[in-house]
């Protein structure tokens, strides 16, 4: 998809890491055979990624892009990240999640699902959101914190914040063939994974209120997934919940890879 509208909407060229571990994913689910046959006769892959302001997709994307410890591709030094891996490139298309950029957004949606082919990427925090303007930043730590702790009611803010950006884009989907299927990343895990919170995490995304909130994308075949490309503190001062390993980052980023690569195998 065109750049039109400046370094707003960016696309990146990229590819994504077939590690042991993720074959080995995909073997276990009997799918890895298939994999194979689909990427090797491709030269591209469109993945749109979508999610509100501050909610880690820069982190995210750039996992993707090679730029951590877990994935490995090439880099140059402009905007564009080229990687052939197995005969496959993603383009990896980032659509601003600031509420003024709202046609904006629209507009690289309906560009991206007009394609014959489209996997969506949407990214969730469950409310740890944090804003990197300087401005808002001080005002939102306020908010964001009692006593040194997430605030619940802001945290309950930004959960409605998400389904708000939800509503805005699935309306999109109606009438459009490219999209075939919807992985939700709940990021920034390392703040709110812990034993007795994963699952009302997760089911408050799968089938809880943001599920219901789907719309049109509950036509996709869709997944709902943890993980973490960054560890941080919650506007650089809250703990995180300690609970997060590196051994569970690596192993939820190669479920993620491997249901990403299932998934456009799968059509």
């Amino acid at each position: 998809m065109p750049d039109q509208t400046g370094d707003v909407v960016k696309v990146t060229k990229t590819a994504i890491e077939f590690s042991e571990a993720v074959l080995q994913i995909l073997k276990e689910r009997g799918v890895l055979d298939k994999v194979f046959d689909v990427f090797l006769g491709k030269e591209h892959v469109d993945i749109l990624v979508l999610g509100a302001t501050g909610v880690g997709k820069s982190a995210f994307i750039n996992a993707l892009r090679g730029q951590s410890s877990l994935a490995i591709a090439s880099t140059r030094e402009n905007q564009d990240i080229q990687g052939i891996l197995r005969g496959v490139v993603f383009n990896i298309v980032d659509t601003p999640g600031q509420v003024a950029d709202k046609e904006i957004r629209a507009r690289a949606i309906r560009e991206a699902t007009r394609k014959k082919y489209v996997g969506i990427i949407n990214i969730v925090c469950n409310g740890y959101h944090e804003s990197e303007a300087p401005d808002l930043k001080s005002r939102n730590v306020a908010e964001a914190l009692v006593d040194g702790e997430p605030s619940p009611e802001y945290l309950r803010s930004c959960r409605k914040r998400e389904i708000d950006a939800l509503e805005e884009w699935t309306i999109l989907l109606g009438g459009y063939e490219g999209a075939k299927w919807l992985v939700t990343v709940v990021t920034k895990a390392d703040l709110w994974l812990a034993p007795s919170t994963k699952q009302d995490v997760l089911n408050h995304y799968a089938q809880g209120p943001y599920e219901q909130a789907l719309g049109e994308a509950k036509a996709l075949r869709r997944i709902v997934c943890s993980y973490s490309s960054t560890n941080r503190l919650f506007f650089q001062r809250a703990a995180m919940s300690g609970f997060y390993t590196d051994e569970q980052r690596f192993a939820d980023h190669n479920a993620l890879v491997a249901t990403i690569l299932a998934y456009c195998a799968n059509r």
